[in-house]
């Protein structure tokens, strides 16, 4: 049996070889050159941004964009700072898919020791997601309950957000989700739940108007609205949630007042169009806010994916790429029989819809610098709107039903009315068939 002494010495000896060992991997790994501890990436918040964690500072000025690879392969810029390398890709990543990052041989920290062999990490994105609403007409329990829905592409399964009677329109982002509903025929109610609190604000409305428009903002806490007087006269209102702050939005000028408007993809600027068929951006933040007039357009496609261009369609149906920092308008050459307009996610190529034939109608893509578009979708069936994915890969279409039913202004939605038989329908561009044809109106992408 072994004396105390020598059972302290096995532990000690233990101890020892444990620290020999460890001491010995710590003096390999330093002498080795830095190593990649971890890649970030935020698909909600930062969607275009990926960071690499080295377990040491690097070494500043080194050419880190040639000791970079990434497959699938995407245009992208690289920085450094401390120990952190940021990759900044040109566009979003596409949805569903493995992306695989490399680092090379040759990587230097600040002592100027280089790393030995190729480091690999991995991002893999998921699924697109949408969200659409889904009226209900008849049921056994009255009142009935319209739903708001969460689908995944690729699945059957559907997610209920939230339910409630007469929901005239909706508007959803990663932090909110706000509801109109229609309480009567002359009154409305809004209300935004906090995501992530799960609390519920009603946001006072003018008791005098019906609303005609809602949007949240895609990043602030604003959610603005403008709806139609007994006198027919509109009112643009931001509403700012943290302040439960109503702030009007005037455009300049005698009896002018909003027709409709859109928020940028950075949330952080409105552009509303007025009577008088100009169009103006303001920032929706703003307590005491003012409007820059940008031109006279019938209608618009929305902001460019990085928000520095915004599409127009102006009078003979022409269109116009709008430039923010230059403040000019490039005409475009797209079909001037376009019922709607968008930029795609990816290269701020034009996205027109024009409605077709027998065959159904078709999306027409016209890329940055040609005169004529480079590919067309034809569709199988006919669309009231469409929305490109964020990676471009499916088209989100409001179907328009023949035979319908008539349209839901009896069940109080008014300036919102569908088809009682409503459907939409998802678009693969890459196999150019209809995946997925359901039930439901407003569809959007998260």
């Amino acid at each position: 049996m072994p004396t105390d002494a020598s059972f302290r010495r096995l532990v000690l000896g233990a101890m020892g070889g444990l620290l020999a060992i460890t001491l010995g991997c710590s003096v390999l790994l330093y002498h080795t050159g830095p190593r990649p501890r971890t890649l970030s990436y935020d698909a909600v918040q930062a969607p275009t941004i990926a960071t690499l964690t080295f377990d040491r500072p690097l070494q500043a000025g080194q050419p880190v964009s040639k000791l970079v690879r990434m497959s699938p392969q995407l245009p992208f810029t690289v920085s450094l700072q401390a120990n952190q390398v940021t990759l900044r890709f040109s566009q979003r990543l596409a949805s569903n898919t493995l992306y695989t990052v490399r680092i090379l041989p040759g990587l230097r920290d600040v002592e100027g020791r280089p790393s030995q062999r190729t480091f690999a990490q991995q991002i893999m994105t998921q699924p697109a997601r949408y969200v659409f609403l889904r009226r209900t007409y008849q049921c056994a329990r009255q009142p009935c309950q319209d739903k708001i829905i969460e689908r995944t592409v690729g699945s059957s399964h559907e997610h209920i957000l939230a339910h409630a009677p007469r929901i005239k329109t909706f508007d959803y982002t990663h932090n909110y989700l706000a509801i109109l509903h229609s309480i009567d025929k002359k009154h409305d109610q809004l209300t935004v739940e906090n995501l992530h609190t799960h609390r519920i604000a009603v946001v006072p409305l003018p008791a005098s108007e019906k609303m005609s428009e809602m949007h949240l903002s895609p990043t602030l806490p604003i959610v603005s609205f403008f709806g139609y007087t007994p006198h027919y006269e509109t009112v643009l209102t931001n509403y700012l949630l943290n302040q439960n702050r109503a702030v009007q939005v005037k455009p300049p000028g005698k009896n002018n007042g909003a027709t409709g408007f859109i928020y940028s993809h950075d949330g952080r600027t409105l552009l509303y169009q007025a009577y008088t068929q100009g169009y103006y951006a303001t920032d929706p933040s703003s307590t005491h806010p003012t409007s820059t007039f940008l031109g006279t357009f019938i209608t618009t496609g929305g902001f460019s994916t990085d928000d520095t261009k915004i599409l127009f369609q102006g009078s003979e149906l022409y269109t116009f790429v709008y430039d923010a920092s230059s403040k000019t308008s490039t005409q475009l050459s797209v079909p001037t029989d376009v019922a709607s307009l968008h930029f795609t996610a990816l290269g701020n190529a034009v996205l027109s819809q024009t409605f077709g034939s027998q065959k159904g109608d078709m999306i027409a893509l016209t890329k940055p610098g040609y005169a004529k578009p480079t590919r067309t979708y034809q569709l199988s069936l006919s669309a009231q709107s469409f929305s490109p994915s964020p990676d471009d890969h499916y088209f989100l279409l409001q179907v328009e039903t023949p035979g319908n039913d008539g349209l839901d202004d009896a069940a109080g939605y008014d300036t919102f009315a569908q088809p009682k038989n409503a459907s939409i329908a998802l678009y693969d561009t890459t196999t150019g068939m209809v995946t997925t044809h359901i039930a439901g109106c407003q569809p959007q992408w998260e």
